[in-house]
């Protein structure tokens, strides 16, 4: 009996460490409560006036935060197939398949997310992707990691919460690399 409890809950935590995300996603107001340290190296900042004007993104939201990371990929299908095509329908996609560790599809999608939208999360996320899909294939050039993250802080405005989030990117890869 006490194997059959050993296995089931080696079992369940290995299910779980599949399937937790890289990434968190958080909105800003949330991101400004935690100790920023590099606790917050893969924290994906959301505004939280975007999510608030945005319905789709708001139930995205609501469903990343609760961990219904299958139900956010059913709802991005549905609407998908529905034939939407808005950049907050790809800016939710690609949160998906962020969560999924789906890399390339999610640079597909974020290629279709208007600059004038989410310009500097654009920025940030397309070079988070292309860091994971280098990483994933075994070779990683740091020296650009470092200059882009570093071009994507100096275009920031000063004391803003992305800046923060990059600057720990920046210093991470600098120092454990």
């Amino acid at each position: 009996m006490k194997i059959r409890v050993l296995i089931l809950t080696l079992l369940c935590s290995l299910l779980y460490s599949c399937t937790t995300p890289k990434y968190t996603i958080m909105k800003h107001s949330q991101i400004q409560s935690q100790n920023l340290d590099n606790s917050l190296i893969n924290y994906i900042p959301l505004e939280d006036e975007m999510i608030a004007k945005s319905a789709l993104l708001n139930y995205s939201y609501n469903l990343l935060s609760e961990g219904k990371y299958m139900a956010l990929e059913n709802y991005v299908n549905t609407l998908e197939e529905s034939g939407a095509n808005s950049s907050d329908f790809y800016l939710a996609k690609t949160l998906s398949s962020i969560t999924n560790q789906n890399y390339s599809e999610a640079q597909k999608s974020l290629d279709k997310v208007s600059d004038k939208d989410y310009k500097l999360l654009k920025k940030l996320l397309t070079i988070d992707l292309n860091y994971e899909t280098e990483r994933l294939a075994g070779g990683l050039n740091f020296k650009n990691y470092l200059k882009n993250y570093q071009d994507l802080i100096d275009s920031y405005p000063d004391n803003t919460m992305l800046r923060k989030i990059v600057a720990i990117r920046l210093r991470y890869l600098r120092y454990n690399y």
